[in-house]
């Protein structure tokens, strides 16, 4: 796997430069508080453009070098803990491209020996002439992934992988499926096993937060097996459509589609390689997502969709059990277990740190409106499995106050 393409590769003294320039560009980021257990998803969109490359459409081959060697200068500040792609890593054209292929090798693995995970994805462009994923196999190989123990496993190959990470005090799993997989509506038809496959895994774990990423995920007979049923899948990554969306699903399912290649030449910003962050605030049960160009220094904001936050209840990463922050984000609920009999279960609480509780705060699943300090109600469980999911109700009460 590792065999970098060093042709492309930049002279010395322009690696001084950039080396010089990340620390103006890595300014204006944010940083993770990682005494409060802040931490970075990195989301790569579509970058065939970049790697055959399109230099008649202002995409060229360094721009999306550059941004992958640039990662590893701002990993500490932003904490970063995965890389994902969403497919279309090359063009290809029919498979087999070595040139490209290399390219593709060169970028993810000069992030897995700086040991920073990056997972590939296959998308239409890695799957079209050469069904059986052959080349992306021959180029990511298996065996150096399994070494890692953050490695889950596999369905015939890299195409289909899953990863588990804990982060904090919070079980994460990370599955990617093949383009298309189990469609009966394009060219990609068939491999209803590898959704099987899929299904499989979430299923049996089902107290890890799930992010899922398909090149493709929108309509799609995958998506209704193997997220919609399963309320621990938090987030889907996509790529391939055009666009920039972000849309939420079963009231708790965050979708991004993020693919800024034509979108970027329709808007007159071509080949500036923007790239999808997202920052896990468990202190503040917090999402901030945002799109950065490093190549270019900017953040993109034409779309109402790169940028945003949204609410994910995350457990304390400073041991305290599950609960949100307080007010002035300091205080803790502590946790009320996780070994309560079977889903249907019903507790008692008695609110205790606020007054009254909007019920737009209180998540999705939460029916309840607290009155006023001291009020006591039961609540059935509302978790997946035999986990009550981290006492939302109580956590909602002692953020009464912000």
């Amino acid at each position: 796997m590792r065999h970098p393409v060093r042709d492309e590769i930049s002279s010395v003294c322009f690696l001084a430069l950039l080396l010089s320039s990340t620390t103006l560009f890595a300014a204006d980021l944010p940083t993770a508080d990682q005494g409060r257990g802040e931490w970075t998803l990195v989301v790569i969109p579509d970058t065939q453009g970049y790697v055959e490359p399109w230099p008649e459409e202002g995409f060229r081959w360094p721009e999306v070098r550059d941004t992958f060697e640039w990662l590893p200068t701002v990993s500490d500040q932003l904490n970063i803990r995965v890389v994902q792609s969403v497919g279309d890593m090359g063009e290809f054209y029919g498979g087999h491209n070595a040139p490209e292929w290399g390219r593709v090798q060169y970028l993810y693995s000069y992030l897995m020996d700086r040991d920073i995970p990056a997972i590939p994805a296959a998308g239409n462009h890695e799957w079209e002439g050469d069904e059986s994923f052959a080349w992306m196999n021959n180029y990511f190989d298996l065996s150096e992934y399994q070494q890692n123990s953050w490695w889950g496993g596999h369905y015939e190959g890299m195409q289909n992988t899953y990863q588990l990470f804990t982060i904090g005090n919070e079980d994460y799993l990370f599955l990617t499926l093949q383009y298309e997989a189990g469609s009966t509506s394009s060219p990609a038809v068939g491999k209803q096993d590898a959704v099987d496959w899929a299904e499989g895994v979430v299923a049996s774990h089902p107290n890890r937060k799930v992010i899922f990423t398909s090149h493709w995920n929108e309509n799609t007979e995958h998506f209704d097996q193997v997220v919609d049923p399963y309320p621990n899948v938090i987030m889907t990554l996509a790529g391939h459509h055009d666009r920039d969306d972000y849309y939420v699903t079963n009231g708790r399912t965050h979708n991004f589609i993020q693919n800024y290649q034509s979108k970027g030449i329709a808007q007159g910003e071509t080949g500036d390689m923007q790239v999808r962050f997202f920052l896990f605030k468990p202190m503040d049960d917090e999402v901030e997502w945002f799109t950065y160009s490093y190549v270019e220094d900017y953040f993109w904001t034409k779309d109402s969709d790169s940028q945003g936050t949204f609410t994910l209840i995350q457990e304390d990463p400073t041991g305290g059990g599950a609960g949100g922050s307080g007010g002035s984000g300091g205080t803790r609920v502590p946790s009320l277990g996780t070994s309560h009999p079977c889903m249907g279960a019903t507790f008692t609480i008695i609110i205790m740190g606020a007054t009254w509780v909007p019920r737009s705060w209180v998540p999705h699943g939460c029916h309840t409106w607290v009155p006023h300090m001291g009020a006591t109600f039961t609540i059935t469980q509302l978790s997946y499995g035999c986990r009550v999911y981290n006492c939302c109700i109580v956590r909602m009460a002692l953020k009464g106050s912000r």
